[in-house]
């Protein structure tokens, strides 16, 4: 299903689900993050199929060590 859309929402303190959206081949999409039902969501978005970055994804920051 080539034009159905894939996300992740992420905890920004998640780490791990981090690497899994990247290893995953997403891409993290900051225009999209939002509060989610139960918190802040960082959201990750499928890249198009033919490879080429999407226009507004911005490129994935490091990951931040998890406090406490």
């Amino acid at each position: 299903m080539p034009d159905t859309p894939l996300i992740a929402r992420v905890r920004p303190a998640n780490v791990a689900s981090q690497r899994v959206a990247v290893r995953a081949g997403l891409r993290r999409a900051r225009h999209l993050d939002a509060e989610g039902y139960d918190g802040f969501d960082w959201i990750y978005v499928a890249r198009p199929a033919d490879g080429t970055p999407s226009p507004q994804a911005g490129p994935t920051p490091a990951p931040r060590p998890a406090i406490g």
